[in-house]
């Protein structure tokens, strides 16, 4: 007998309202806030999150690293068999990595969850939307971002690896929603074109005049004017960044009838190999060689000596198959920090996989004694004191974030459905702060809403505050501010830090885990008044020294503790060109 209807998303056409049965919402991510005055009706209970307990989310985190290293391994074999090439493991990880390590991480979490409903539950019913599997097969990596956010892409998943558990009842249904390829992308504007075809044309220039063995930066977040430095000291006229996409083309089904081989130890294992081929994006499979000639269209040296980006490794895959190819003639690939989190979080994968693709990691300021490739050149994305008096400012400025409200890469964060409780937080420390504070405070939204409906939370909870969705320059904001509060572990406060703003702190610990060499940095933090672990106690703070701003942030104390925790993790340099063309020196020598 059927105890309970299930609901893995949003999409409402999977909701059986109509029958006399109670809800199981998988997730916080199914209820929209907007759409509260339905599911509000029904009667529904709603599972716990599996990875709000922490321990679980290491010992995972720790399993799906041990894990993605093996399906990489053999990935790499298939994926040379069917190309027939001989690309090396490392050059399969430069290229497909980044979605292979999310992918991996999105099905253990997608996996748990319907785990924990299907053990607490001896009968489940749900509906099943079919009749678009190709088109939830991801062009390239940028595609597959945008899909692992949308409520589409993941019932698609969670119906996968439903059909995996036997007392589950599915009813099959055809899709309403429209495809995730039939969003129309936006007109490009003639201005656009202009500036691309500018663009090109300078590329193909500066690619005529350079040698083929010349240095390729790219994306390296420098200032223009640090750019053209180091361009010149190495004789080369830098390159622009361009925005090109692998070309689209259509899956092709019957090359992904296959299952990769290897270790299956458990269920969870033998269902990650059979949906790695169904999932994998075109252009590492169907696409391949397309990719590949489009990787030697670009206006990029032949054979580079050395190639430096703090980005392009990520989502560009014309830039990462580029990469590939030339690691496997030796050029040493140099990657910079281009955020925050690194060397601080305990759990990150990103940087994980940044430190295993590159021959040297350029950091802001930490090192690691275990890891020699490390090497501290200081803020590249260099954020410098503006020279004005902030103590004088008449507003407060709350930076706060969003996280999709499906789980996608691991860090140290509040993630997924532990982002209501980020929101509680903030309310918390909105509360604690005077009438008088809070009539002055800005509170900075998060661009990406993934569905959240932050402004109208925050409305409800408080009518009167201001709000920026992030259209306004934070430069602007900054200007106008006496005091910067940031409220997630991630660049702001660093770049705060090196802009010298007087800058409170708070998140919650249970989430945003620290490593154990840096917890005496914030320990420091913490005891001068800029880092707490609770919003009651960082509104307190401001409350207490708001009169007099200067009096805190300036005191000796204050300063000596900043200025060490910046010499370790978000130091300013005026040698920072000069550190940079060290260590790239130094890389190809080697």
């Amino acid at each position: 007998m059927v105890d309970s209807f299930l609901v893995t998303t949003a999409l409402e056409e999977t909701w059986q309202a109509d029958e006399k049965m109670p809800i199981i919402f998988l997730g916080e991510w199914c209820k929209l806030y907007n759409r509260k005055q339905l599911w509000q009706e029904l009667e529904h209970n709603v599972c716990p999150y599996h990875w709000d307990d922490r321990k679980k989310y290491y010992k995972d985190y720790l399993y799906i690293l041990d894990l993605y290293e093996l399906l990489l391994a053999d990935l790499s074999t298939s994926l040379n068999k069917i190309h027939g090439i001989n690309f090396s493991v490392r050059s399969w990880r430069i290229l497909i990595g980044p979605w292979l390590g999310y992918f991996v991480q999105i099905l253990f979490d997608r996996w748990c969850m319907i785990e924990y409903v299907c053990k607490e539950k001896n009968q489940l019913k749900t509906i099943v939307l079919t009749g678009q599997d190709g088109a939830m097969i991801p062009n390239d990596m940028n595609s597959f971002v945008g899909f692992l956010t949308s409520d589409i892409w993941n019932h698609f998943i969670y119906s996968s690896i439903l059909k995996e558990f036997e007392n589950v009842e599915i009813v099959e249904r055809k899709y309403i929603t429209d495809s995730l390829h039939a969003k129309v992308a936006p007109a490009t504007s003639l201005n656009s074109k202009v500036k691309k075809i500018i663009k090109l044309t300078y590329n193909q220039l500066a690619c005529y005049i350079n040698k083929k063995q010349a240095p390729l930066f790219i994306n390296t977040y420098l200032s223009w004017k640090d750019y053209l430095k180091l361009s010149y000291r190495f004789k080369q006229i830098p390159v622009l960044e361009s925005t090109n996409a692998p070309e689209k083309i259509n899956p092709d089904l019957k090359k992904r009838d296959w299952i990769l081989e290897g270790r299956k130890q458990s269920n969870f294992e033998n269902f990650v190999r059979k949906i790695i081929p169904q999932q994998i994006p075109i252009s590492y499979l169907e696409g391949f060689t397309s990719l590949f000639k489009k990787s030697d269209t670009m206006c990029w040296p032949i054979q580079p000596k050395i190639i430096f980006t703090t980005n392009s490794f990520s989502s560009d895959d014309i830039f990462k198959m580029y990469a590939a190819r030339k690691i496997q003639n030796k050029t040493p690939l140099v990657i910079g920090q281009h955020g925050g989190h690194y060397g601080i979080g305990k759990i990150f994968f990103n940087e994980v996989h940044e430190l295993l693709i590159s021959d040297k990691y350029l950091s802001w300021g930490w090192t690691d004694l275990e890891n020699p490739k490390i090497k501290g050149v200081g803020q590249i994305i260099a954020k410098k004191p503006l020279g004005i008096k902030h103590s004088v400012k008449p507003n407060i400025l709350l930076v706060t974030t969003t996280m999709p409200r499906y789980s996608y890469f691991m860090f140290s964060i509040a993630m997924s459905s532990q982002w209501i409780d980020y929101f509680i937080d903030q309310c918390r420390f909105v509360g604690g702060l005077s009438d008088d504070i809070r009539n002055v405070l800005t509170v900075r939204l998060h661009k990406n809403d993934f569905g959240w409906d932050q402004l109208e939370r925050w409305n409800e909870k408080f009518p009167n505050l201001k709000y920026d969705i992030a259209k306004v320059d934070m430069k602007i904001h900054i200007q106008e501010s006496r005091i910067f509060v940031s409220t997630y572990n991630a660049t702001t406060y660093l770049e705060s830090f090196t802009m010298n703003i007087p800058t409170v702190i708070f998140w919650n610990p249970t989430y945003s885990e620290i490593r154990e060499n840096v917890l005496p940095y914030f320990e420091e933090l913490k005891q001068v008044g800029i880092f707490h672990d609770n919003p009651e106690s960082a509104a307190l703070h401001i409350n207490h020294v708001w009169e007099d701003v200067d009096a805190w942030w300036s005191s000796p104390e204050v300063t000596e503790v900043v200025n060490r925790f910046k010499r370790n993790f978000c130091y300013l340099t005026e040698k920072l060109v000069d550190n940079i063309e060290v260590e790239l020196r130094t890389a190809i020598e080697d």
